[in-house]
């Protein structure tokens, strides 16, 4: 699955838990912090595909670069 992908997944995930918090105030305060934790490992999640996809298009340039003759970075 590509990086674009996993992050809308994520996403949506994300978003479904901010609204199940919003409409059940009164959730068990144990339910609470499991969502919020996992609304926090989600964002470290996203963080991370979003570091993979800079550094994949970092090194796209630097492999089109070298193809035609270039210094990476020259660009």
């Amino acid at each position: 699955m590509a990086l674009q992908q996993l992050k809308s997944l994520y996403e949506k995930r994300k978003a479904n838990l901010v609204s199940l918090l919003e409409r059940n105030p009164k959730l068990d305060p144990a339910r609470q912090h499991q969502i919020y934790g996992a609304i926090c490992e989600i964002d470290i999640l996203l963080k991370t595909i979003d570091h993979l996809r800079d550094q994949e298009i970092q090194e796209n340039y630097e492999l089109d670069a070298k193809g035609r003759g270039m210094r990476p970075g020259s660009m």
